[in-house]
């Protein structure tokens, strides 16, 4: 499959917004401006010129177990189109991710999990993140995972062949 992964700019920023139906468009903007002032970082996966798949890292966030300046950043949103999904785009963007954490002097990579979620929570496993704690929000259970980068124990060699 050939492929192009992107590092999204203000100005291809839109191409997102076709991929994800925001619901509200105080959202799309919020996360505009975030990348515009660095706060995130956005990645997109492009198969014949068209996006499949984005990711995003955000670098500083009000909840300090999320995100630790120059040491952990926090997956904000992972979203891979239907007819793309389980063909390994997402473990594409997470391995391109880590390298670019990596070059960044980032240790560790956060996300939060619903618990609900069966299927996001066995892919982060499979990822070799590891539980760090239970948030509680109102009637929802989230778990916080987080992946210990340059960890050769822990990543199973998932992503040695990205």
């Amino acid at each position: 499959m050939d492929y192009m992964i992107l590092k999204i700019s203000p100005d291809t920023f839109s191409m997102i917004k076709i991929l994800r139906e925001y619901k509200e468009e105080d959202d799309y903007v919020e996360r505009l401006k975030r990348i515009d002032k660095g706060i995130d970082e956005c990645y997109a996966v492009i198969i014949n010129n068209e996006c499949v798949a984005d990711l995003t890292v955000t670098y500083k966030s009000e909840d300090k177990a999320a995100t630790i300046e120059n040491y952990r950043a926090y997956l904000s949103g992972l979203f891979v189109k239907e007819d793309y999904r389980n063909k390994k785009i997402a473990t594409l963007l997470m391995s391109h991710l880590i390298k670019e954490l990596s070059k960044k002097g980032f240790k560790e990579l956060s996300a939060l999990v619903d618990n609900s979620n069966v299927a996001a929570y066995s892919f982060y496993n499979l990822l070799g993140f590891q539980y760090e704690r239970t948030y509680r929000i109102d009637e929802w259970v989230f778990e916080l995972m987080v992946y210990h980068i340059n960890d050769t124990n822990q990543s199973h060699g998932i992503f040695n062949s990205y």
